[in-house]
């Protein structure tokens, strides 16, 4: 049996084959199977929020723990929680978490340290400016290493930037008509979502990955790759998103399209668009290189070599610091830094809400891609 037939059918769409070896992943683990996550019994990878838990039980219990929702279950609150009922009940998951000694009180110590960490990147960004003689009056030039680098995600960036009427099989009055509704908007990401796979896979650090790890990425980093491209094409001035077309011409999306989604959704993003630094926002290049960082997130669940995963942010992040200290002198680069770093949390506190505006669509209203990458579920 082919191996890419257990892919999903959305990265079948345009899968090509890794050079060297596959990765055997028993190899790459970390931690021994012995480790067993004490919530739902899958392979744990460290002790969070004072248990043993896999990185799926983690992050549920950093959602759900300080909400104040009344969780119901749906059976008789004796649930069996394994790696596959656990999303069925998360009442029982969420009493499972706290009888295995997992505790809420921790949840902040842990915000604190992803603040702290971002804080780390920050001075020594600063430290390098103040102290490299590069910058005494002038720029630092990237190396050979790193212009390769920008140059290859230049290059498999331009996947995005077709004109839409390409690929999308609607008259073209229709594509320019500025009222479009929230369902419009949502089916025409599923155009960006394929695009940015295509992107994906032209990046050499992506193929590096093991198709189980391309795969989870792919589907839990695409929001936020499309957020970061929303900066792109926003027109402050009209409140809109400029889509191109071809002949050189442009449609238009309104913003506030996002009204019809539930709560402040409109409001997060139009300011997210609004306070993003315009030097960032017009200079492609930056941009490209934020949707790798984007990409490249070690805090998304079921990752299973989290250390290339974090390697490889890691680098991007860099290339984005060298790469802003050869385009401006040292006090506008740190700025712009310090800046899109706090932007990068912003957005990954904004992925969750958005991704729920899909959670409450109708599967059968939308692209059979959107199903598969949301695991969308008939209502």
């Amino acid at each position: 049996m082919d191996a890419s037939n257990s892919l999903p059918k959305f990265f079948r769409l345009f899968h090509i084959n890794q050079p060297g070896k596959a990765m055997d992943h028993n190899d790459d683990r970390k931690f021994s199977d012995s480790k067993i996550c004490a919530v739902c019994g899958d392979t744990a990878l460290g002790n969070n929020f004072n248990a043993i838990t896999c990185e799926s039980c983690k992050a549920f219990f950093r959602r759900n723990a300080l909400k104040n929702k009344e969780l119901q279950c749906p059976f008789q609150e004796e649930c069996t929680i394994t790696p596959i009922t656990r999303r069925f009940c998360q009442k029982c998951r969420l009493a499972k978490c706290y009888s295995a000694g997992m505790s809420s009180l921790l949840i902040m110590s842990e915000a604190e340290k992803e603040r702290k960490r971002r804080k780390v990147i920050a001075n020594k960004a600063k430290y390098r400016v103040v102290s490299s003689p590069g910058f005494i009056g002038g720029y630092t030039p990237m190396d050979a290493t790193q212009t390769k680098l920008l140059t290859e995600l230049v290059l498999a960036s331009r996947a995005l930037e077709a004109p839409v009427d390409q690929d999308v099989d609607l008259p073209c009055d229709e594509l320019k008509n500025a009222s479009k509704s929230l369902l419009d908007v949502i089916n025409l990401t599923a155009l960006a979502i394929r695009r940015l796979i295509k992107m994906c896979k032209k990046m050499s650090g992506f193929k590096l990955l093991c198709q189980e790890d391309q795969v989870s990425i792919l589907k839990q980093s695409c929001t936020q790759m499309m957020l970061l491209k929303s900066v792109s094409h926003f027109d402050p001035a009209r409140d809109t998103w400029k889509i191109p077309h071809t002949p050189g011409k442009l449609s238009q999306i309104q913003v506030e399209v996002l009204k019809e989604a539930r709560g402040n959704i409109y409001e997060a993003h139009e300011n997210f668009l609004r306070t993003f630094d315009l030097r960032a926002a017009r200079d492609p290049n930056v941009m490209c290189i934020l949707t790798a960082i984007a990409l490249f997130d070690p805090s998304k669940q079921d990752i299973v070599d989290r250390p290339t995963v974090i390697r490889h942010q890691e680098m991007y992040y860099n290339l984005l610091q060298k790469y802003l200290d050869s385009a401006y002198h040292a006090k506008e680069s740190l700025e712009i830094y310090q800046h899109l770093i706090m932007k990068m949390v912003e957005l990954r506190q904004m992925n969750e809400d958005h991704i729920k505006v899909y959670l409450e669509v109708n599967p059968s209203q939308v692209e059979p891609i959107l199903i598969e990458i949301f695991d969308l579920k008939p209502h």
